[in-house]
């Protein structure tokens, strides 16, 4: 068993990601469906019948000591950060203090607290690290960054397969909700996004253990999906991330979303999703905490809620805030400046990312409110999708909008800031009746890296094999792979190619959404024109 990582925002019910055709391609993988779908799964082999052989390595923190099987010497549950509770609730996270003896890194210990998980606990900031051998070896790093819409997931993967491939593989936990990402005028600090914090806290212990694993710490790209790929474009953006990692892949990532703001945020600001202000971060989470507690007005009275009942009380998903100190400014805005941090970059979606907009916590009516007078526009362009219907092409603009306007938006960045970015799009028809599949859903990528090889379907395992070939070459020199045909060409200011990934081959494209990216773009050009420099 592994994530859910068909459907990364976890929080989709079964019926509603059936409703959006997505259920039947995941249950073709082997996918469990049901929540949580992250963060209760356990690596192939892992459990108490578990035969591998023991392998210790020593980390700054003690002896650690895992297990070899399955062509990999895996490492689970290693704490990276002292618990996060208590006092240090809304802190920023240290580092894990030294540990007595030999810690046993051989599961994955709890999730960090998120609806419906029955194993979860806020001192959950954990690590996991896939080898091929503890050496000296010095090979490619990865470093997985979940999903789960920042309210729900962990770094349960099957890391195994990448280990397989020569690479280290890491992936972690970090908090989730509004214990990971929350401005409360009671709190004591600026900081408003704890879990990014916790992000670069875990990076800093790649960076300073990774090598004990056979890894080389001079070599480290991240990637992730969906929440994950955001995790990845706030990084690109992190002052405090710069030089922690040196390649990024962000798949379904949304930098250039609309986000809530401290008073501490810098001005002027962006427009909000609709062109009006911006959503204020404070009053978001006061409204918050009432629906915990209306008495809850000290920082000790704040600390002392119950876990589950903040959890319980964030309505969709989690947003990240900009605080002006651990996010400056949106990631869009940072990348469009040029002022990213400068590695590699690949960056992507899917051709049907809407399918998880019934779990966003953004209505159809709301989002056709956000567009205003501009709405007739879109859905004059939107015209085929939404003669199917009209969630259909509400679903198909707010899939783009959210994430592929982003992909682009952060290759653009990127070229600005003189660093090399490619672009991709996979376009599967992931469900039948083929003529009736409205395209690859949101998440599809990760089922792809992560499934695929499983699948009867000659055309899925072929689509996965190629795109771990590229991101396995990205891992090793920084670049796609070279000798792939048809070649990815990377996105320059006057070459806006996109690769597009299909069921029967791939392609290079100018632009897979054709004038509908350059209606997005104008829209995003007005939204973030006041913080542009």
């Amino acid at each position: 068993m592994f994530p859910n990582a068909c459907v990364e925002e976890v929080l989709i019910s079964e019926a509603r990601q059936r409703a959006a055709g997505v259920a039947v391609f995941c249950a073709a993988l082997g996918v469990i469906f049901g929540v949580p779908a992250l963060g209760q799964v356990r690596a192939a082999g892992v459990g108490a019948d578990d035969a591998g052989r023991p392998v210790t390595v020593q980390v700054r923190q003690g002896a650690v000591r895992g297990v070899e099987q399955d062509g990999a010497v895996r490492f689970l549950g290693i704490p990276y950060a002292a618990p996060p509770v208590g006092a240090a609730r809304w802190l920023p996270p240290t580092p894990a203090p030294a540990h007595g003896g030999t810690l046993e890194a051989t599961d994955y210990g709890p999730v960090c607290p998120q609806p419906r998980s029955e194993n979860a606990d806020e001192d959950c900031l954990t690590i996991n690290v896939w080898t091929p051998a503890a050496d000296d070896a010095a090979r490619p790093v990865m470093v997985w960054l979940h999903g789960g819409g920042f309210r729900a997931g962990s770094g349960a993967i099957p890391g195994e397969l990448f280990a397989q491939e020569g690479i280290v593989i890491a992936s972690l936990n970090y908090r989730l909700g509004p214990l990971g990402f929350l401005a409360h005028p009671a709190l004591d600090g600026p900081e408003a996004n704890f879990a990014l914090m916790d992000m670069v806290l875990a990076l800093t212990w790649v960076r300073d253990n990774i090598a004990a694993f056979g890894g080389n710490p001079d070599q480290v790209t991240i990637f992730g999906i969906s929440a994950g790929g955001m995790a990845v474009s706030l990084l690109l953006a992190s002052e405090a991330g710069a030089g922690l990692f040196h390649g990024a892949i962000s798949q379904s990532g949304y930098g250039a979303w609309a986000l809530p703001r401290t008073s501490s945020a810098p001005t002027p600001a962006p427009f909000g999703m609709g062109l009006g202000a911006a959503p204020n971060a404070e009053t978001m989470g006061k409204e918050l905490i009432a629906r915990v507690s209306a008495d809850a007005s000290t920082a000790e009275d704040l600390r002392a809620l119950d876990a589950d009942a903040l959890v319980a009380a964030l309505q969709g998903f989690q947003l990240p805030i900009v605080d002006g100190v651990t996010l400056v400014e949106e990631p869009g805005i940072v990348a469009l400046r040029g002022e990213a941090n400068q590695v590699p970059v690949i960056a992507g979606g899917n051709s049907f990312e809407g399918s998880v907009m019934p779990a966003s916590g953004v209505t159809p009516a709301q989002y056709e409110v956000w567009w205003g007078d501009d709405f007739p526009a879109a859905e004059a362009a939107y015209s085929t999708d939404f003669a199917v219907s009209y969630d259909r092409g509400i679903q198909r603009m707010f899939g783009d909008n959210r994430y592929l306007l982003a992909a682009q938006a952060l290759a653009e960045g990127m070229t600005k800031a003189v660093s090399p970015a490619w672009l991709y799009y996979i376009d599967f028809p992931a469900t039948p009746p083929v003529e009736d599949s409205p395209g690859a859903p949101h998440g599809f990528d990760g089922a792809l890296l992560f499934r695929s090889q499983d699948s009867d379907n000659e055309h899925l395992r072929s689509l996965g094999s190629r795109l771990m070939t590229h991101w396995l070459a990205f891992a090793r020199t920084g670049e796609p792979a070279l000798d792939a045909s048809p070649a990815w060409t990377r996105w320059q200011s006057d070459v806006t190619d996109w690769l597009v990934l299909g069921p029967s081959g791939d392609e290079v494209q100018a632009s897979p959404l054709g004038p509908r990216m350059e209606l997005l773009r104008s829209r995003y050009a007005a939204r973030i024109g006041p913080a542009m420099r």
